[in-house]
């Protein structure tokens, strides 16, 4: 992590954003599809007694909001493949930037001050 520059950090930063809201949706949207059967007892409503079923109106925004939450995750997914694809292909084209190197002292490259005097 520490060789990575500021935009491959940005770019794993969207990837995972991108992962978290893709399963937190997907795991509201399962939870709450599990749970809600769609149907509710209305207690006896037959001239017998007996219980009839009737569809029920239920709070079902959690499959709303869990869902726009997942189609978040798949966009913030393609943005990240695509910034990452952009990042990485201009990065590898740059050229490697070292630590600045010293000269080493009584090296061929320096001359002594004695013979630059032309004495």
């Amino acid at each position: 992590m520490k060789n990575l520059s500021g935009a491959r950090r940005w770019v794993l930063a969207l990837a995972a954003l991108a992962a978290l809201c893709l399963v937190v949706g997907l795991v509201v949207v399962g939870v709450v599809a599990s749970t809600a059967d769609g149907w509710c007892q209305v207690g006896p409503t037959e001239s017998d007694g007996g219980q009839t079923w009737q569809g029920c109106t239920e709070d079902d925004s959690g499959v709303w909001w869990g869902g726009a939450l997942a189609a978040l995750g798949l966009l913030l997914a393609g943005l990240t493949c695509a910034s990452g694809a952009v990042v990485w292909a201009i990065e590898s084209r740059l050229p490697q930037v070292g630590p600045a190197e010293e000269p080493v002292s009584g090296s061929a490259d320096q001359q002594p001050a004695s013979a630059s005097s032309g004495h």
